[in-house]
């Protein structure tokens, strides 16, 4: 059986844990390095018709093509549009529940009563439904910095958690890094990080060399940010400054890359370098290309590397990673899983 074959084969397989909203504990997809992004677009659940009744739960910003969640019959497509990941976050199978879900969701809506829908939704044991609307509730707030918000979002992580990409990726760079500790817990404040992990060099177990005074002390300092499969470049900013060791810039002066690497998955590079995009919106890119340059714009206390991979709505999701991780006993490879903090890893050779 052939590369892309193997990676339908793969997916077929994922697109049916996913299609009954599995808990935590299933088997991983893994990711086939012969597999494309078309491949990945085609073989998306999302993108198949439904082989049973569904309840469609849209992406919040796509209230334009899918206004609110709706039964789609099987054997239909949840809307008319070329790629559905960009609109339907879920579709899972429907239950005769799901009528009462729509009807008290629209009696608590025009209540303006958010909260009290997901409180319905939890004792109905309606875990998809509860995340929605947390998820709908928490795109209203205009920054995470604003009152409510992490009420809101720690409600949230508590279904995000039970979520992983549907690929083991590699890591978005070469050589051996340090998966940093957060030791601030300010990942897990805002929806769109809650499971990124900052990378880093580390030697002698220092960051940087000298003094660490100046940008260029830092051993990640300008290190190449590379792709992790082929796919298309959604976003490529990088036109604001790196700001100088001591002096931290503003949440909404990163620059950043993000990549749509088909299936629904985003990956999301932070705080790149001042004039270092290697690509712009719109271009594709290949497995280990370079995209720009880890730097230190925005609110960075240092050279690094933030990563995530995100939905279409841009909501930070557990990873799959495909490396090797550095122990008393040597490399060790790791398939399928999350990174730990505190940890050395490497791309495999």
């Amino acid at each position: 059986m052939n590369a892309p074959i193997r990676a339908l084969v793969a997916v077929a397989l994922c697109s049916a844990a996913i299609a009954a909203d599995l808990p935590p504990g299933g088997n991983a997809c893994p990711f086939a390095p012969g597999s494309t992004y078309e491949e990945r677009v085609a073989a998306s659940p999302r993108n198949k018709p439904l082989e049973t009744d569904s309840l469609a739960l849209p992406h919040p910003h796509a209230a334009n093509v899918l206004p609110e969640p709706r039964l789609v019959k099987a054997g239909s497509h949840a809307v008319f549009y070329p790629d559905r990941d960009w609109i339907v976050w879920q579709a899972i199978p429907w239950q005769d529940i799901h009528q009462d879900y729509l009807a008290k969701r629209r009696e608590l809506l025009e209540q303006k009563q958010a909260e009290a829908l997901v409180d319905w939704c939890e004792q109905k044991h309606l875990p998809a439904c509860a995340e929605f609307e947390l998820r709908t509730l928490l795109l209203k707030f205009k920054s995470f910095q604003q009152p409510g918000y992490r009420p809101i979002v720690q409600r949230w992580l508590k279904y995000a958690s039970r979520r992983q990409v549907d690929y083991s990726f590699p890591l978005p760079f070469n050589g051996t890094w340090h998966v940093s500790r957060d030791t601030t817990g300010h990942h897990a404040i805002k929806a769109g990080a809650a499971f990124a992990h900052d990378f880093v060099i580390l030697k002698d177990g220092k960051p940087f060399s000298g003094t660490g005074r100046q940008l260029s002390d830092y051993y990640a300092w300008d290190q190449p940010i590379l792709a992790q499969a082929d796919g298309v470049v959604k976003v490529a900013t990088d036109a604001n400054p790196d700001m100088p060791i001591g002096k931290s810039g503003g949440f909404e002066n990163a620059n950043n890359l993000i990549v749509d690497y088909g299936g629904g998955i985003l990956g999301l590079y932070g705080h790149v370098r001042q004039g270092s995009a290697k690509t712009r919106q719109g271009e594709r890119v290949k497995a280990g290309q370079e995209l720009a340059r880890a730097g230190n714009s925005g609110a960075s206390g240092m050279p690094h590397i933030h990563f995530t991979f995100l939905d279409h709505a841009h909501f930070s999701i557990r990873g799959r990673y495909r490396c090797e991780v550095q122990t008393p006993k040597g490399c060790q490879p790791l398939d399928g899983e999350d990174l730990k903090e505190g940890t050395f890893v490497q791309n495999k050779e």
